[in-house]
């Protein structure tokens, strides 16, 4: 008997076969690749930051900018900070900043878009221009301090008051100006002793001298009228200084002269002396 061959079955068959082949070729142990999710990056916002500082005062040109852009702040290094909040994607703005004391300031300026932020800064050095003038008529009130103590002796000498200075006169001498200083003596003197033969005396003193200023353009001498005689201090003038008020020669001036001057010896713990100008008010007509 003949048998036909059914090819039909035949590929039926075959294509069995070649799914179990390849179902079988796949471990059962083989890991799953896990899908990576791949986010673009984030970069941090553009900051553009310039300053431009004009004596005391300081002016700022801010430029920020972000998709994202959310916050940020500017620190003057003085106390004083503005922030920023709610911000969408750029920021352009200029402050101005007028700073109170003199010294070196490292401005800060950073923003953020929420992940990442940028930090700007810059160096300024604050100065203050000093120009002094004088006129007749301006008067310096002073608190007084004079003591002289010697613990070998057992004594104390002291004066203490007030001491006004009041221009009363100019005149000029070729570049320079004169002016002369009446000066004006309220004082109380004290005296005292330790035993044997102790005593303590107090007595008013006043009196009343005169010195002089000598001013030009670019320096002023001032006479300090002291216990131990005058004592002159030389002052750079219509300059820019680093440090206001100016210190020199254990004397301080600000912008309408004199402040203080004061100044201290001393030998151990036997004896010393000190005396003391300090500024109480200052008229000008």
């Amino acid at each position: 008997m003949t048998k036909f061959f059914n090819i039909k079955s035949f590929f039926k068959y075959s294509a069995l076969l070649l799914c179990a082949i390849i179902i079988s070729c796949k471990s059962p142990t083989q890991p799953v690749q896990p899908i990576v999710d791949i986010q673009p990056d984030n970069t941090p916002p553009v900051v553009t930051f310039i300053s431009y500082l004009s004596w005391d005062t300081l002016k700022i040109t801010i430029h920020a900018a972000d998709p994202t852009l959310s916050n940020g702040y500017l620190d003057f290094k003085d106390g004083t900070i503005i922030t920023f909040s709610h911000l969408h994607l750029i920021i352009d703005t200029i402050i101005t900043h007028v700073y109170s004391q003199t010294g070196q300031y490292f401005v800060t300026a950073m923003f953020s878009d929420g992940k990442n932020s940028t930090r700007d800064s810059a160096s300024v050095i604050v100065k203050h221009y000093l120009a002094l003038s004088f006129d007749i008529g301006m008067t310096w009130r002073f608190s007084y301090n004079y003591d002289n103590s010697d613990n070998v002796a057992g004594t104390d000498n002291s004066q203490k008051g007030t001491h006004i200075w009041k221009i009363i006169s100019s005149e000029v001498n070729n570049s320079n100006t004169v002016f002369s200083v009446m000066h004006i003596i309220n004082d109380v003197i004290r005296k005292t002793k330790v035993s044997p033969n102790a005593f303590d005396s107090s007595y008013a003193f006043n009196d009343t001298s005169y010195f002089t200023i000598t001013y030009s353009y670019s320096q002023v001498q001032w006479n300090w009228p002291t216990k131990m005689g005058v004592q002159t201090s030389s002052i750079p003038n219509h300059i820019f200084i680093n440090s206001y008020p100016l210190s020199i020669n254990n004397s301080i001036f600000d912008d309408n002269g004199p402040y203080s001057f004061s100044y201290w010896f001393g030998a151990g713990a036997w004896a010393s002396v000190s005396e003391n100008f300090t500024l109480i008010d200052f008229t000008k007509p």
